[in-house]
């Protein structure tokens, strides 16, 4: 009898393992005058994971679709977007 509640229970814990599909974001950071910014660090939140934008301010993250990106610049204030299934956030 206890081995197959053991079964269930592991085969929900895999289920919610997998159920945070990862997508890739891409985007564009620019300045109010339409510049792109390079050097802007992205985070996903409360991971590891994270890049930077390039010269012209483009960047493209691998994260997980309900996670929230954390945009910070020196100089400017950071930004917390919360990605919610979005592949492109400018």
């Amino acid at each position: 009898m206890r081995r197959p509640i053991l079964f269930i229970f592991f085969l929900l814990l895999i289920t919610v393992g997998y159920a945070q599909q990862q997508v890739t974001i891409t985007g564009k950071v620019i300045d109010n005058t339409g510049l792109g910014l390079p050097g802007v660090s992205i985070l996903e939140k409360v991971t590891v994971s994270g890049t930077v934008t390039d010269i012209d301010g483009n960047y493209s993250l691998q994260a997980s679709s309900n996670s929230t990106l954390v945009f910070s610049f020196m100089g400017f204030v950071s930004q917390e977007i919360f990605i919610g299934g979005q592949t492109t956030i400018n």
